[in-house]
């Protein structure tokens, strides 16, 4: 079976008992080698955290918006949809910083799944090299 790799790609995330909908891209090769660094950089304590942080880097940078509806923002008893689309009303630039500063959850699960993509291609790559077969 082919690996499809588009432009941009939809992950549907299940956060307690809401979907959200991540537009997301792959990681270069440049930004995929930082990751790497950075996540196998440490030691102890330290090597958890820098791989949690060089997930969250990875996702920001990966992340192409949220789907409008799936995440609201509260602000002084106001409830307004996070937009990051930048063609919609109500478009907000910071919208990355929010899901940094506000759901960083979102951020790690992201980057959790564009490892595993990651992952699962060099596996069957492997898998498909003469004298490999199980």
């Amino acid at each position: 079976m082919p690996i499809a790799i588009g432009d941009e790609e939809i992950l549907n995330l299940k956060m307690g008992s809401e979907r959200i909908g991540v537009r997301f891209r792959r990681p270069n090769a440049k930004e995929m080698i930082r990751y790497l660094c950075q996540s196998l950089s440490g030691q102890g304590q330290e090597s958890v955290g820098k791989m949690l942080e060089a997930g969250i880097e990875l996702a920001s940078t990966c992340i192409l918006g949220v789907n409008e509806g799936d995440i609201i923002l509260i602000e002084k008893g106001a409830r307004n949809p996070l937009v990051s689309d930048p063609g919609k009303t109500g478009y907000l630039p910071n919208w990355k910083e929010l899901l940094h500063d506000k759901f960083p959850s979102l951020l790690l699960t992201l980057g959790n799944h564009i490892v595993k993509l990651a992952r699962l291609e060099l596996e069957v790559r492997e898998k498909n090299l003469p004298g490999n077969s199980d």
